[in-house]
């Protein structure tokens, strides 16, 4: 897709406040029942906040690229269960105040491709694909499987920009959250090479006043 093709092709028919809480709610409840449970209880609530703010800002990004209502609610759920995976990581990697060791990183890495198989386990056979891709870089240096480029599904580049953005702004217990406009830097810093330099565009758009969700 050329790089100012996302705008060309206009927005979907949602309104401009999508998602709203309530949107949201009903993506949460058309998960596969016990998932989000299951990452709750192993990962602590937190990151239902995290994976709320992925799929608002997921759905930002779609919005910019014109997908239709249906495909906007799928990448909104692939938002909410990107990190499904992580559930099937011990806690005590998840929790470790230090650096990770290479053993430890590898289990970490494991949680694209687990969460894609707890997905395709309950049919979710395109928020799978999604979800197992979401960690790939433009330069060929994520994982699990090394992709490069337009090899990314559109959907897992979205997932990055906007799962990318959360974890930059919240705090973790090994550094402090970034201001809002810390993140924006960062995020035009790592456009063409960490993250997909159309998706960070698009994200930066629907961060405009007239995007602003509820």
């Amino acid at each position: 897709m050329p790089a100012t093709e996302f705008r060309a092709r206009g927005r979907s028919s949602l309104a401009d406040t999508v998602p709203s809480s309530a949107q949201l709610g009903s993506w949460a409840r058309s998960a596969p029942p016990g998932l989000l449970q299951l990452l709750a209880r192993h990962v602590g609530p937190d990151i239902l906040v995290h994976s709320l703010e992925v799929a608002r800002g997921a759905a930002r990004v779609g919005r910019e690229y014109g997908l239709s209502v249906r495909h906007l609610e799928r990448v909104g759920l692939a938002g909410l269960l990107h990190d499904v995976g992580k559930s099937l990581v011990p806690r005590r990697v998840l929790d470790k105040p230090g650096a990770l060791d290479e053993h430890e990183w590898r289990q970490i890495r494991r949680h694209p491709s687990a969460g894609a198989r707890l997905l395709r386990a309950q049919g979710m056979h395109d928020v799978a694909a999604w979800v197992l891709s979401h960690h790939e870089r433009p330069d060929g240096r994520g994982y699990p499987r090394g992709l490069r480029g337009a090899e990314i599904p559109l959907e897992a580049r979205i997932l990055a920009v906007a799962d990318t953005f959360d974890a930059m702004t919240a705090a973790r217990r090994y550094r402090p959250a970034l201001t809002h406009d810390q993140a924006l830097v960062e995020l035009r810093r790592a456009a063409g090479m960490q993250l997909d330099a159309e998706a960070v565009e698009a994200f930066l758009i629907g961060l405009t006043p007239r995007t602003h969700m509820a």
